[in-house]
C-alpha cells in the first residue's frame, strides 16, 4: 500500500469534480455568459461575419454562449471521465501497492 499514490489520486480527483463542477455551474446562469460576451465584444467583433454586418452583436452573443455550453458538455465531460479513471487507477495503484 502507497500512501501518496492514494493521496496523489483522491487529491487529483477531488479537484477535477471541483472544476468540472464549477465549469458546469459557471456556464448554466445566463447573467454571467452575458458578461462574458460582452467583455470579450471588442475582441470577437474583428471577426469576419461581424465586420462584413452578417452577424449583429446579440446574435454573436447567442453563439458564443451555445458554443461555451457546448464545449463544457462535448469537451470538457469526456476529457474529466478521463481524469478520473486516471484517478482511479492511480488509487487502485497505490491500495495494491504495485
Amino acid at each position: 500500500m502507497s500512501g501518496d499514490s492514494i493521496a496523489l489520486g483522491v487529491g487529483l480527483g477531488v479537484f477535477g469534480v471541483a472544476f468540472y463542477v464549477v465549469s458546469v455551474w459557471w456556464v448554466r446562469d445566463d447573467g454571467r455568459m452575458r458578461k462574458l460576451a460582452e467583455s470579450r465584444w471588442p475582441i470577437d467583433r474583428r471577426i469576419r461575419k461581424i465586420r462584413r454586418g452578417e452577424m449583429s452583436q446579440e446574435q454573436w452573443f447567442t453563439e458564443l454562449i451555445r458554443n461555451e455550453r457546448a464545449l463544457v458538455k462535448w469537451m470538457l465531460t469526456p476529457f474529466i471521465v478521463l481524469w478520473l479513471a486516471v484517478c482511479i487507477a492511480e488509487v487502485v495503484h497505490g491500495l495494491t501497492g504495485h
